[in-house]
């Protein structure tokens, strides 16, 4: 295991910021066990990178989760359970690269992050971000009745839950609200599977993209190393 810590760079989430992080670099695939743990103590995944920020004069990345068992969907997100159970089928997948996903992904970044999006750098991106990982990471796939690529979802299965690495989808979807689909699918995976929490990263009050993770509750969140629920 190699740590490191990062030199200042440009926030991802709030402007005119600078952020610092924690790194952990493996040369193997790490264990479910001590995946698990990284993320129960706040810690998250890009590529083949564990990570966590260690700003200073800041604290404004939070982690958070559900507790699958104690969610309580609203009556929009029952709808849009529901909806979205009767047209679109989820196939899981290994991380290979594959055109009409990739494609998918182009257009999201280019329509949902305008600002940052570089198409010339797009295909390197996904790749060292998504295609990459030091566990046995998931892809999930999602198509429509007319076998369209509507949503991909990469999960990284832990010990108690399911860690939702990043979900992209088709931005063009008004009707089908498909980025809350993709994480009431995932609670309902995690039941499925036995777990208990699914970890949605990390929560920044100020940043307008991220706020929807408070919209699943109660939920979790981390703060003095322990995880506290809240109920708003």
């Amino acid at each position: 295991m190699n740590l490191k810590r990062t030199a200042l760079y440009p926030c991802s989430y709030l402007k005119n910021k600078v952020a610092k992080a924690e790194i952990i670099e493996t040369t193997s695939k790490r264990s479910e066990e001590n995946f698990t743990q990284l993320m129960k103590n706040g810690y998250r995944r890009s590529g083949k990178y564990t990570y966590k920020p260690i700003c200073e004069n800041c604290s404004s990345c939070i982690p958070i989760r559900i507790s699958v068992n104690d969610f309580q969907p609203n009556k929009t997100q029952k709808r849009t359970l529901k909806r979205g159970e009767k047209v679109l089928t989820s196939v899981k997948k290994s991380l290979i690269f594959n055109e009409q996903e990739f494609f998918l992904f182009s257009k999201y970044q280019q329509i949902k992050h305008a600002v940052t999006f570089n198409e010339h750098d797009v295909e390197n991106t996904y790749k060292n971000f998504l295609l990459k990982s030091c566990i046995e990471t998931e892809l999930i796939t999602f198509f429509d009745t007319e076998k369209k690529t509507k949503i991909v979802s990469v999960v990284d299965p832990l010990c108690d839950g399911l860690s939702a690495v990043y979900t992209f989808y088709d931005p063009s979807d008004k009707k089908n609200s498909l980025g809350t689909y993709a994480i009431l699918w995932q609670i309902e995976e995690c039941k499925r599977r036995n777990k208990k929490f699914l970890y949605l990263g990390y929560l920044v009050q100020e940043c307008s993209n991220m706020v929807y993770k408070k919209k699943f509750k109660p939920y979790d969140i981390f703060i003095n190393n322990k995880w506290t629920r809240v109920y708003d």
